[in-house]
């Protein structure tokens, strides 16, 4: 008898004195979700821990990644349980204890708590789901202290782990309830939930359908003809018929990484290269428990390269005066681990890279502002640059008209969120903080970020500035000063710079790659893995579906799935059309 038969028969029998193994993630979910309902509180605690001592045992970085929790407290509760689970860190260790409700300390006492469906909680912990979405939907309830939340969240997407996977697996005496319960679970989901649950999806996906066709139609309506920048579009399929990342004339499809986990995610779905950042104020997406350690970059650049893919490093924030050293540190250890370019914006670091380093790809950062052709030359001049990030503010013939004046590269934005600022001078967030996105990494620092449910309406504040209210049944958006609501006087409150949406260019995919661009870049770095992995996954379908002369109208489940992603709920095209000027 070889291995492979002990294997499975080990499995097989485990699966029959243990029905609930034998389950798929969906009826395990559903099942727990109703154990959890039947339990005896009592028994709730205990095989809380013992769930989280298995996690402990089976992934050895939580604990570090937990550590800078140290002393948080997190209130989680499931909005169809009368019980909640009250989470708390100490040297690094959860402590998870089942509580009503109504015997919680006070809101004074707790860092923060979040609110959801047993199911939303379980996607999340599965890691099929994304955090940020589920917030702008409202079927993710924050409250308090989002420097604890954000993370909380980064630290446990960042293992790339299903949470929830072999935990399951539980001693006695849950074995035994479990077991005689799921048989009886198992017929009666085949019986009854089944059934409805297929007649559900039937009509799900006809709604589906419906919709994109409602969209479709509104989209020719909305069209706005462009100019010559479409009549170079066929000829330009002729000359670029590959798109799946191989040829060399190809679209770069650029995607965030702001974990490792996300990093090896991306590269699976189907990215041509990564850009990622140092744990630190070098890099403008400085959030807790995002971004990589020395060592986390070595094993991320050997992970792409092995996969014949590439790692581009953000060093894209501006140098505080007389405290260099960080930003040549990270310039020198991206450079000595292999990093592919590094993506700059300060012109003292773009001149030290190109000294020190000169066969190091440099691409301008679009916090560097740069947004004229002789601004571009400029830095191309100086100090080498192999590739230009253009600013968020170009039209489809503009990037255009400006490709046939560098001779350098151009990389765009093809989805994720907006800034209506002139990119790299946003000044409001430190306004209203202390804190400067330019020089410390971050726009609206989580720490100073607060968000309180009263009645139904979710009001976020950053710092002492109430930005934004969303009415009950009104998807919610980052709690950024740009994308708030003000009330002018003798007015009522409204957008007065941009609405919380995002960016979505899939339709411009030929356009834009007609107008030369080299790289399309997925903005999204503070996201999750599942968000890489969706959008990457999406774009891959549609650039190797325009380069067999397909519309991105050809894949509506594609432009659904990027849909639900989208911060407040809705999509823009963005200035690529451009009607007011």
């Amino acid at each position: 008898m070889d291995a492979s038969t002990l294997s499975f028969r080990s499995a097989s029998s485990s699966a029959r004195s243990f029905p609930f193994l034998s389950m798929s993630a969906e009826r395990q979910d559903l099942f727990f979700s109703l154990a959890l309902t039947a339990l005896p509180r009592p028994m709730i605690t205990p095989l809380c821990r013992i769930i989280v001592a298995r996690l402990e045992h089976r992934i050895p970085g939580l604990k570090e990644r937990l550590r800078p929790l140290d002393g948080k407290t997190v209130f989680i509760q499931p909005k169809d349980l009368t019980v909640g689970f009250l989470l708390s860190i100490s040297n690094g260790h959860p402590h998870l204890t089942a509580i009503s409700p109504e015997s919680l300390p006070k809101k004074t006492d707790m860092d923060a708590r979040l609110e959801a469906s047993l199911e939303v909680f379980f996607h999340l912990l599965h890691g099929e789901s994304d955090g940020d979405a589920l917030f702008f939907s409202r079927d993710l309830k924050v409250d308090g202290d989002m420097s604890v939340v954000v993370a909380l969240r980064n630290a446990m997407d960042g293992l790339g782990e299903d949470l929830l996977k072999d935990v399951f697996t539980l001693p006695q005496p849950f074995r035994s309830l479990f077991n005689r319960a799921g048989g009886v679970a198992n017929r009666c989901l085949d019986r009854i939930i089944d059934p409805f649950l297929k007649k559900t999806a039937k009509l799900e996906n006809r709604l589906s359908k419906i919709q994109a066709e409602i969209d479709a139609l509104r989209q020719k309506e909305e069209d706005i003809p462009l100019k010559s920048v479409h009549n170079s579009i066929e000829k330009d399929q002729e000359n670029n018929a590959d798109l799946s990342g191989t040829a060399k004339n190809a679209i770069e499809l650029l995607a965030p990484a702001g974990t490792p986990a996300a990093l090896r995610s991306a590269i699976d779905a189907g990215a041509n290269a990564v850009y990622l950042g140092f744990r630190d104020e070098t890099n403008a997406r400085n959030y807790p428990g995002l971004n990589f350690t020395r060592e986390d970059l070595k094993e991320g650049i050997a992970y792409a390269h092995q996969r014949g893919r590439r790692v581009h490093v953000a060093i894209n924030t501006y140098a505080a005066a007389g405290h260099m050293d960080s930003w040549y540190k990270a310039i020198d250890t991206a450079a000595e681990l292999g990093a592919d370019a590094l993506i700059m914006a300060d012109m003292g670091l773009l001149s030290y890279a190109s000294q020190h380093y000169p066969d190091l790809s440099r691409h301008l950062s679009v916090q560097a502002g740069a947004s004229t052709p002789a601004a571009i030359q400029f830095y191309y001049e100086m100090f080498g640059i192999n590739r230009m990030v253009l600013p968020r503010m170009f039209t489809l013939d503009e990037i255009a008209a400006l490709k046939e004046k560098v001779p350098i590269e151009i990389e765009t934005f093809i989805f994720g969120s907006l800034s209506p600022m002139s990119e790299g001078r946003c000044a409001l967030s430190a306004y209203a903080t202390g804190r400067s996105p330019n020089l410390c990494g971050v726009c609206s620092p989580a720490e100073h970020v607060r968000y309180k449910n009263e009645d139904g309406v979710l009001i976020s504040q950053l710092g002492d500035f109430v930005i934004n209210r969303f009415g009950k049944d009104e998807a919610a958006g980052y709690p950024t000063l740009c994308k708030g609501r003000y009330i002018p006087k003798g007015g009522e409150a409204s957008y007065l710079f941009e609405k919380p949406e995002c960016l979505n260019a899939a339709e411009y995919i030929a356009s834009l790659r007609a107008a030369g661009v080299t790289s399309f870049k997925i903005e999204g770095r503070q996201r999750s893995r599942f968000y890489t992995t969706e959008v990457v996954s999406c774009f891959r379908a549609l650039l190797d579906a325009e380069a067999s002369g397909k519309s991105a109208d050809s894949l509506p489940d594609v432009l659904n799935r990027l849909r639900d992603l989208a911060e407040g709920g809705e999509e823009t095209r963005g200035a690529y059309r451009k009607g007011w000027r």
